[in-house]
């Protein structure tokens, strides 16, 4: 006798349950321009924010990439420089926190490198008009760092006057100065934070659009069943089994929401993620959290369309649900 009691509060709440589910589900069917507009509308919001957060993955993974890319520096020495002056060179700059690698390429293997790159007809030119390419081009310092942002420690050991002196002035400016591989970061950088807060002003625009589509569907099918509530509250149904019809249909929008922006959003990134790779937009981040992720993702974007839903839902209940 007393298991079977324990089991009847379960068995009731299960059977209430089920009738919410039946009654919510009903609510949304009849109720069904309604329930297009915020299943529409919601689908909008959760798919601007699936493509927002992919948006800033791919920057974010692409500025990192360009980091590593563009971390190698270099500087040039006059082709007869001493070794002692670069090898003191390479000393001071391998000993600083920024410094991973320091690379010397002297003028004879310089020479060879360019004769490896040109053509015939370059390669003849230079044979024709005597030049003795070794001891012309000058010594390459290729300088590699961990924070292409931090090179104040760098540059104070390379403007050393012990080094400017043997500096070669038509290539030092170029490489080092010119900050083009800063700028290259900030642009992208830049576009990282740009798709970031348009994701998230067109988000907020649109997450607000929903709940208030929300909002009042809930409160047409409220009022729409005002007589049938009035007739539960006077038989004494609980409040919860009276608002949570309401609650459910609600739910329901954030699931079927979820589940068509979730599938918009895989499909787009499988039509869109070759076209970035060949723009030299870095998918690799981007492809291994949202595929390798891929049921924690479409279980969170559901599990916001829920949210959404069941906010708006709850703000519609208490302001015309009385108990």
């Amino acid at each position: 006798m007393s298991s079977l009691h324990q089991r009847l509060p379960f068995n009731r709440r299960m059977i209430m349950k089920k009738r919410m589910l039946g009654r919510g589900l009903a609510n949304l069917i009849r109720n069904s321009w309604l329930t297009m507009a915020a299943i529409v509308v919601m689908l909008i919001t959760l798919l601007t924010i699936f493509i927002s957060a992919t948006a800033t993955l791919a920057l974010n993974g692409t500025v990192d990439q360009t980091r590593r890319e563009k971390s190698d520096l270099s500087v040039f020495l006059k082709s007869d420089t001493p070794e002692n002056i670069y090898e003191a060179l390479r000393s001071e700059l391998i000993s600083d926190n920024n410094v991973v690698q320091v690379d010397i390429v002297d003028s004879a293997q310089q020479s060879t490198n360019l004769n490896d790159v040109i053509d015939d007809e370059t390669r003849a030119i230079i044979r024709d008009m005597e030049l003795d390419t070794a001891s012309m081009l000058p010594i390459r310092i290729g300088i590699r760092v961990a924070d292409i942002d931090d090179l104040d420690s760098v540059r104070e050991i390379v403007t050393d006057d012990l080094y400017m002196a043997y500096m070669d002035p038509n290539s030092y400016d170029y490489q080092f100065y010119n900050g083009d591989n800063s700028k290259v970061i900030d642009t992208i950088n830049r576009w990282a934070r740009y798709a970031q807060t348009g994701g998230m002003v067109l988000g907020g625009i649109f997450l607000l659009i929903s709940i208030l589509v929300i909002f009042n569907t809930i409160r047409m099918a409220i009022f729409a069943r005002k007589d049938e509530i009035e007739m539960e509250k006077l038989i004494g149904a609980e409040p919860r089994y009276i608002r949570g019809p309401f609650l459910v249909e609600a739910e329901l929008y954030g699931i079927i929401a979820g589940s068509i922006a979730a599938a918009l959003g895989y499909a787009l990134l499988w039509w869109v993620v070759p076209i970035l790779s060949g723009a030299g937009i870095a998918t690799g981040s981007l492809t291994d959290i949202v595929y390798g992720w891929a049921p924690l993702v479409v279980i969170g974007v559901i599990l916001l369309g829920v949210f959404i839903g069941e906010l708006s839902a709850r703000m519609a209940v208490r302001k015309y649900l009385r108990y």
